[in-house]
């Protein structure tokens, strides 16, 4: 029998990305939201303290959204919208992120990384920079890489 990977199972909200933002990335809030009433988000720095979750996919903002182009032929066409400038936040949950090239073991506490990713919570973070805990069965290589987390 497979293991059950419970995942997305808890608290979520809908924000909009004031930067590209690959689904998978802990984000933080931010301003120059387009949506009247839509929290503005960006990627978590190292240590970072106002953790929102994790996205469920990728977001771009509305002016990096390229609609309208030619084709090989030198027809003018339109893209249906393929990347929304919203996307759900995930928290409270057992998600997928990005670990840093750092060892972690299983059931460590986890802090903010650069980039949105995560890595092992030291207590030089302080304690409000502790993010989760590292779900990965064994823990998680030293190469880094996509795995579990508890968000909370």
């Amino acid at each position: 029998m497979t293991a059950v990977n419970r995942t997305r199972k808890g608290d979520d909200d809908v924000y909009e990305a004031v930067a590209v933002i690959d689904g998978g990335t802990v984000v933080i809030p931010a301003v120059g939201s387009t949506q009247p009433g839509v929290q503005g988000i960006n990627k978590a720095g190292d240590a970072a303290k106002n953790v929102l979750g994790v996205t469920a996919r990728r977001a771009e903002p509305v002016a990096n959204q390229n609609l309208t182009g030619t084709d090989a032929d030198g027809y003018p066409f339109t893209n249906v919208n393929p990347v929304n400038e919203l996307t759900t936040v995930y928290k409270a949950a057992v998600l997928d992120v990005t670990y840093t090239a750092a060892a972690v073991g299983f059931g460590a506490k986890l802090a903010a990384a650069a980039n949105g990713q995560v890595r092992a919570w030291i207590t030089a973070d302080g304690a409000d920079a502790i993010i989760g805990e590292c779900r990965v069965v064994g823990g998680m290589s030293s190469a880094g890489g996509v795995g579990k987390a508890y968000i909370y």
